[in-house]
């Protein structure tokens, strides 16, 4: 999204925001982008410019991106984003690679299980909550 931004306006832009929409029916990601891009294009060139066209030439763009399903406009100028996820698990299932952390180290599988007799309290999860903790500065590993 970034590098389309910078060939379809010329501008330099840092982070974007991306937002999980409230219902699954507006896209599995929403991007306001179009908003703060309207701003800039005024404030750069003087022109006034409508977030939703924005949105629109943003949207054009990302469609046929592999991953993404189906890209719609929708409001005053977001660009909700619906990703192909059949295709995304026959990748993931296909694809035989190893499990391992991102920042190396273990791997926990924690299973809890509460007691359905009696009433949960922080204490039957506390080995799901707290896991694996590490003070690497200390030399502590501490597994709860």
């Amino acid at each position: 999204m970034i590098a389309l931004i910078e060939r379809l306006f010329d501008m330099r832009v840092g982070e974007i925001q991306v937002e999980i929409p409230p219902r699954t029916e507006l896209g599995d990601l929403a991007f306001p982008i179009a908003f703060d891009l309207a701003k800039r294009v005024k404030a750069q060139t003087g022109q006034k410019q409508n977030p939703r066209e924005i949105a629109a030439r943003l949207a054009e763009g990302i469609r046929g991106v592999k991953g993404v399903a189906r890209v719609e406009v929708a409001g005053p100028g977001y660009v909700n984003v619906y990703l192909d996820r059949a295709n995304y698990l026959l990748d993931a299932a296909t694809q035989a690679r190893p499990l391992a952390p991102l920042l190396g180290g273990k791997i926990i599988v924690e299973h809890t299980a509460v007691n359905p007799n009696k009433a949960a309290h922080i204490g039957h999860i506390r080995n799901a909550v707290v896991g694996d903790t590490r003070w690497p500065k200390l030399g502590i590993v501490a597994s709860v």
